[in-house]
């Protein structure tokens, strides 16, 4: 996702399917650079656990993930938990935008302080338990369970048996230190990044985040990546062929950091909508960081 063009079906509004799958996704990539066979490329914007085991709520023409796996399927490749921990209404709920008042309809919502939001960050919290297989919660897709990763681990496992399972891990969306964001009075703490912006006829106006609330969503990234890790430890203790590929290319490369930016910032659509792009990794992103990270760990 955010790196169109896209593969011919997977942005098909007669088909109603935008799972955006790009030919520079790491997995393209990675089965390029280390020749790892014919390739079964299903992944899917959006995606949350229950879409290996289901149909695609958002995108019909998708069956369950897990239909694609062979019991002679080689090589799988995973990067799964963002959208059942509930990022991205995180982040809805964390930018602030231009406007204020009554006109605070997204893309313009007034959200500095979500740091202090009780309820998001429960509901947060619950998401990751079930994720970690201790608790159980909701997708936001109504009706739709979080199915605990090494479940999810452990089905792929069964039905590709011979198969070398490689889980990739959540990197940080934002930068921790101080030095990557800007006075901004209106923020908590007085210091906020820019983090997208909206050109209008007076001039380009910004969307922000405050240090705080990234340093929440940095931390909760965190917590996320250690579940992942966490439940491959344990399906790889119990025989299953899985490893971790860990997240560590992207340091010094998310949003609100002095390196090179690896994530897409927040853009619009033409209809001044929130492109899904947003937040994912950009070209350079799944090259550098996740291309990398999987072809350490099947090395």
């Amino acid at each position: 996702e955010g790196n169109p063009p896209y593969e011919p079906g997977s942005a098909d509004p007669n088909t109603f399917d935008s799972c955006h799958r790009s030919p520079v996704a790491y997995g393209p990539l990675l089965d390029g650079a280390l020749g790892l066979g014919e390739m079964t490329f299903k992944a899917c914007s959006g995606a949350v656990t229950d879409d290996l085991f289901n149909v695609n709520a958002s995108n019909p023409s998708e069956p369950a993930q897990l239909t694609w796996l062979r019991p002679s399927t080689k090589t799988v490749t995973v990067t799964i938990g963002g959208n059942d921990a509930g990022f991205p209404n995180v982040l809805e709920h964390c930018v602030k935008g231009p406007r204020k008042g009554e006109d605070s309809a997204w893309p313009y919502w007034v959200g500095f302080g979500c740091s202090q939001n009780t309820r998001l960050r429960e509901d947060t919290k619950h998401r990751l338990e079930a994720l970690a297989g201790t608790g159980t919660a909701s997708t936001l897709l109504v009706g739709r369970s979080i199915h605990p990763l090494k479940s999810t681990i452990e089905a792929i496992q069964s039905d590709a048996p011979s198969a070398r399972i490689v889980v990739g891990g959540y990197p940080p969306l934002f930068g921790a230190s101080e030095s990557g964001y800007e006075a901004n009075p209106e923020a908590p703490g007085g210091k906020a990044c820019r983090v997208g912006s909206l050109e209008t006829f007076l001039g380009p106006e910004y969307f922000w985040i405050g240090l705080s609330d990234a340093r929440w969503l940095r931390s909760e990234a965190g917590k996320l990546d250690a579940v992942i890790k966490k439940a491959v430890e344990a399906a790889h203790s119990e025989g299953l062929h899985v490893s971790y590929a860990p997240p560590n290319q992207f340091k010094g490369h998310a949003l609100c950091e002095s390196g090179s930016r690896w994530l897409n910032a927040l853009e619009l659509t033409s209809s001044v909508e929130v492109d899904a792009g947003s937040f994912h990794p950009n070209a350079s992103g799944q090259a550098f960081g996740f291309e990398a990270a999987f072809k350490t760990a099947l090395k």
